[in-house]
């Protein structure tokens, strides 16, 4: 289950974030953040991790990423959040709920 977290918060993050641009990955004891940049906005934040949303507007998505990785964290009882500010999106798992 991690590899698919993983590769669905990383697919998210490469599909939405500008050409050439940093994607930012950190790990300390408490948290595994993914930060990255995106163009556009983001409707509907409260919807992300629902099936078959996006929230921005990209007919090559699906709409399952978010919502495959937030039942796998929640099945585990791993707390997580995304925050967006700006056109910064991050995600955090929260490694001390492992």
């Amino acid at each position: 289950h991690l590899s698919t977290i993983l590769s669905n918060v990383m697919s998210n993050a490469i599909r939405y974030s500008p050409n050439e641009s940093t994607i930012n990955i950190t790990l300390d004891d408490h948290k595994l953040s993914v930060t990255n940049t995106f163009e556009g906005s983001i409707e509907h934040v409260e919807t992300l991790d629902k099936p078959f949303v996006q929230g921005v507007l990209d007919s090559d998505g699906h709409g399952l990423g978010m919502y495959v990785v937030s039942n796998i964290l929640q099945q585990y009882e791993i707390e997580y959040e995304y925050i967006i500010e700006g056109h910064l999106f991050t995600f955090n798992i929260y490694l001390d709920s492992w």
